[in-house]
């Protein structure tokens, strides 16, 4: 007759070990699945923001507005009228480059005053031509309905403005 010590198997306590762990196993597994659901939905988003913020300054870039001063700071906000990003809006907002004051920028007190006249002249040349020509575009996309934004700038050059050179002394 044999005894009932020489039977193999598990007993309860080994059995429940082994679903305790599974059981962490499987949390820990749908945990960070359901944080690579959430970053990939972020990162979808994230890609179509960028992909309109472009679509968009490529369209300002190809049909510039006429740069006037009405121009600079204004804000314009549209939807877009696709049907794949009806849920999509834009802004769009030019600014002006500005050069600092010369006089702030220069602190020469013993310099001679005929070359800093002359420096001064080239200066305001050079920011009356720079302030002309170059614009900040500045586009924001937004979702509707996640309220996610995006904003992408460029520079933009004014082709129609001409450079003047005007060196009176």
């Amino acid at each position: 007759m044999k005894s009932s010590l020489s039977q193999k198997g598990f007993s309860l306590f080994e059995v429940m070990l082994a679903f305790m762990i599974f059981a962490v196993f499987i949390l820990a597994f749908t945990m960070s699945q359901s944080s690579n659901i959430r970053s990939s939905s972020l990162l979808q988003e994230e890609t179509i923001l960028l992909y309109l913020a472009r679509k968009v300054i490529d369209e300002q870039l190809i049909n510039p507005p006429e740069f006037t001063n009405a121009l600079a700071n204004s804000k314009k906000t549209k939807s877009f009228e696709d049907d794949d990003h009806t849920n999509y809006s834009y802004t769009i907002e030019y600014k002006k480059f500005l050069v600092p004051d010369f006089s702030k920028l220069t602190a020469q007190k013993d310099a001679a005053k005929q070359d800093q006249a002359m420096q001064k002249i080239i200066f305001d040349n050079f920011r009356d031509n720079l302030e002309k020509i170059i614009w900040q575009l500045q586009v924001t996309i937004t979702n509707k309905v996640t309220e996610y934004n995006y904003t992408l700038s460029t520079w933009v050059v004014n082709d129609k403005e001409k450079i003047k050179l005007n060196l009176s002394f």
